[in-house]
């Protein structure tokens, strides 16, 4: 299944993953709608095929946007609750006296506007799943009645003497590691240790990157059906600098821009150039070249010359590629100016520099190829 290997660029398998049948795509790579790869991923797919066999809390913790909520529906899905409702509550969207109505319902006269009995969110999730989004933005009050809930397996309306059974699973959320939140006051070290018998991390989308050109295939097929538009491909080219990005948004950010390239691209394949059009990326793409260590022998400014001519070497390298060889492009990708990228390619890709390198972007057709070739020589 996963027999594929990623390269650090992620565009040298592109054409064999886009041109998969959407069938065979789906049934190799998404797990109830987890789209993925990598062995980290992996891990979690087994870990939430365990964990869904049973009824215990799981806390998900990591940076907005990695999919916690995708998880949590992953676990409702696997379990023996999934014919039950699955009610994800945002803790960030409403202030606590607002958000404890709405967890816990109200009786007709409880307080002034409530004129008429209102069930809440736990009663709207019995004998399913209870989904805690954004758990730290509970203030400590609701945190507190919360956990006395979890602890007694039931529960009254505001303004009610009856208490009600409790038969939810409580899986929860936060992008605050939760021992910082502990720490800090934000999360109630007592709810914690009830909450979080079964820990999963998410990972942000950098530390997994051979899953960006699955997702990519997998949000451009899906806006497609959505918005009944024809499929429009990326180049290998679009798809490594994907790859080289950092997407501090995460899979969300991803989703987003791939969402919005589908629908305002009119050209097929979409290339770097049209991403670029769409998206500030170009000026935040990751370095692949391993951190400049030396001998500390070396004296400063020697270490100095010699990291820095690394550096450039292997950013004008990566740049050219990422850019086809148009010097224009390469400029607003870089941030460079003209003058700065003339004298790198001479430096280090034509005089004595390293000829693979050239060649596997020399062999871009047309304008682009010649603005490279004819204008590094003569700026």
């Amino acid at each position: 299944m996963r027999n594929m290997k990623m390269g650090s660029s992620g565009g040298g398998e592109w054409p064999e993953i886009q041109g998969m049948p959407w069938e065979t795509f789906c049934a190799r790579y998404n797990f109830h709608g987890m789209v993925s790869r990598s062995t980290v991923m992996d891990e979690i797919r087994q870990l939430i095929s365990r964990v869904s066999a049973t009824d215990v809390t799981v806390l998900v913790f990591g940076e907005s946007g990695t999919g916690k909520e995708l998880i949590a529906r992953c676990i409702h899905r696997l379990s023996k609750r999934a014919e039950k409702p699955f009610i994800p509550v945002d803790c960030n969207a409403l202030p606590g006296t607002l958000l404890e109505s709405e967890l816990f319902g109200y009786e007709k006269g409880a307080f002034t506007g409530a004129d008429k009995s209102k069930p809440g969110l736990l009663e709207f999730a019995q004998g399913g799943t209870f989904f805690l989004d954004e758990l730290t933005n509970l203030d400590l009050t609701l945190q507190s009645k919360l956990l006395r809930v979890l602890q007694e397996r039931q529960f009254r309306r505001i303004g009610a003497s009856r208490q009600i059974p409790l038969d939810v699973r409580i899986v929860s959320a936060t992008n605050v590691p939760p021992d910082e939140a502990v720490r800090k006051k934000q999360l109630r070290e007592d709810l914690y240790y009830r909450l979080n018998v079964v820990p999963i991390y998410m990972p942000p989308l950098r530390k997994r990157r051979e899953d960006i050109p699955l997702l990519v295939r997998h949000y451009a097929e899906r806006t497609a059906q959505k918005e009944g538009l024809r499929m429009r491909r990326f180049s290998a080219e679009a798809v490594e600098m994907l790859c080289n990005y950092d997407w501090p948004g995460n899979v969300r950010e991803l989703k987003n821009l791939v969402e919005r390239l589908q629908i305002l691209c009119e050209c097929d394949p979409i290339r770097p150039e049209d991403v670029l059009k769409v998206t500030h990326i170009g000026s935040h793409l990751r370095l692949s070249g391993r951190e400049a260590a030396s001998e500390p022998i070396l004296r400063y400014h020697e270490l100095r010359k010699r990291t820095l001519e690394e550096f450039e070497k292997k950013y004008i390298e990566r740049l050219m590629r990422v850019a086809r060889g148009n010097i224009t492009l390469a400029t607003r990708i870089s941030g460079l100016t003209r003058p700065t990228i003339y004298r790198m390619v001479r430096q280090y890709l034509q005089n004595g520099g390293p000829q693979n390198g050239r060649k596997s972007f020399e062999r871009a057709d047309g304008p682009s190829r010649a603005e490279f070739v004819t204008s590094a020589q003569n700026p």
